[in-house]
């Protein structure tokens, strides 16, 4: 396997599981009103994590973000600030 090292943006949705590759986590933002994550990782790595992102002061989870999942960033978008959680998956 390849092991180099990359950095790249990737878009996150709101309200779906986002499953991206497996790495560290550089920074979370927004860009044009849409929020984003940059992570670090190995070039086509096999091993994913699962990103879920949830608002400030919304009480209706689906999910206890809290159960396995760790805090990486938050960010202002639009007129919402969201909080993205990680757990690995693989």
């Amino acid at each position: 396997m390849d092991n180099t090292i990359v950095i790249f943006k990737y878009k996150l949705e709101v309200g779906i599981d986002n499953m991206l590759p497996a790495g560290k986590v550089l920074l979370v933002d927004s860009q044009n009103d849409e929020l984003y994550i940059w992570i670090q990782h190995v070039l086509n790595t096999p091993y994913r994590d699962e990103y879920i992102i949830r608002g400030t002061g919304i009480t209706d989870f689906t999910l206890d973000p809290f159960n396995n999942y760790d805090h990486v960033g938050s960010a202002k978008c639009g007129e919402y600030i969201w909080h993205v959680y990680c757990r690995p998956i693989i």
